[in-house]
Formats: C-alpha cells, structure tokens, sequence
C-alpha cells in the first residue's frame, strides 16, 4: 500500500511542476540565445580604436547608472513572471494532483505573489532612486569636467574619473603650479510653489 502511495505522490509532485520547469526552461533558452546573439554579433565588429582612450567625466557613474537599469529590467521581468509561475502551479497542482480548491491555499498563493510582488516593487524604487543619484552626479561631474577643460587651453593636463584601488579621482590637473585633485559633489533643490528663483555666477576655473 505504501509504494502506491508513494508513486501516487511523486507522480503528483512531477506533473506539478512540470509546468514550472517547462516555463523555466523556455525563459533559460530565450535569453541564453539572445545574450549567445549578441555576444557573437559582437565578436564579428572590430573597433576602429587601437588604444584606450581616456575616460570622460563622469564615466564610472554613466555606466553605474547603466547597470542599474539592467537591475531595473530584471526585477520589472520578475514581476510579471512570478504571478504566472504561481498560477500554473495552482492549475497543475489542481487538475493533475486533483488537489482540493480550498480557501486556504488559494489565500496562500495570492499571500506570496503579493509580498513578492511588493518585494520587487519596492527594489525598484529603491534601484530607480539609486539610478537618479548616479545620474544626477554624473551631471555635475560632466559640469565641472568642462569647466576644468578650460585649463587645457593654458597648457595644463586635465584627466577624468581616474580609478585606483578601492576608490576613484574625479578629476586630475597637472600644471607648472602643481598636481591638483578634485572632486565633485552635488545637491538636488527641489522646486516649491514659493520659493524664489536660485541666482549663480558662472565661474571658469583657473590656476
């Protein structure tokens, strides 16, 4: 009696996430394909650049930024599949384990896709703030950056976004004067209905 059972069982077990392992396997081979596409539409273009060229301001922060949003299309991507994978779990678990529609299980199903939907919604706010900050900090790099370009035209040697070990330079000028490092930081004013108009003075930077 007990090796029916047992066959009953996982072949309740199997059929149930058949469904599941099927959809899985589509979503692998799709974006393996298109990620194997690329990489080789890749491969087969040669650059025109036979040396490293020096990073623009603000270079590591674009491309932060980049990274961010490919972390913002995953979790978007998780969203929608998440729902669908526990819906066809509850169908098969339904028509090919016959298990019962009972309250508790179909509360239970929707209890996880929404706190897993809230999860994901929730890193999405959190990665598109993140995203903002480098953008708006990559702005200000590519502001002070242009400024410090000015010097070039008096002899000095400005470079961008040098990285080190653990950490990176903004901004680097060598001149007769000296070596001087900058760095950039930057602060959002959020608009209000009375607040008056900010006023500046457009400065270049010398030696």
């Amino acid at each position: 009696m007990a090796q029916p059972m047992t066959s009953f069982i996982t072949g309740s077990l199997f059929f149930t996430l058949l469904p599941i392992a099927v959809s899985l396997a589509i979503i692998f081979v799709v974006l393996t394909g298109i990620g194997y596409y690329q990489e080789r539409k890749h491969k087969k273009r040669q650059s025109p650049l036979t040396s490293k060229l020096l990073r623009s301001p603000g270079y590591t922060l674009i491309k932060d930024a980049d990274d961010v949003s490919m972390d913002i299309v995953a979790n978007m991507f998780g969203i929608w599949i998440f729902p669908v994978l526990i819906y066809s779990s509850h169908i098969s678990s339904s028509y090919f384990a016959n298990s019962p529609e009972t309250t508790s299980r179909i509360l239970i199903n929707v209890i996880a896709v929404i706190a897993v939907e809230a999860f994901l919604v929730r890193k999405i706010i959190q990665l598109g703030d993140k995203r903002k900050r480098l953008r708006e900090g990559y702005e200000a790099e590519s502001a002070v950056g242009s400024e410090l370009n000015h010097l070039m035209l008096d002899g000095a040697r400005v470079f961008h976004d040098l990285q080190a070990e653990n950490f990176n330079l903004d901004h680097v000028i060598v001149s007769t004067k000296g070596v001087f490092c900058v760095e950039t930081k930057s602060r959002v004013k959020y608009f209000e209905v009375d607040a008056k108009p900010v006023s500046y003075t457009h400065l270049r930077a010398h030696e």
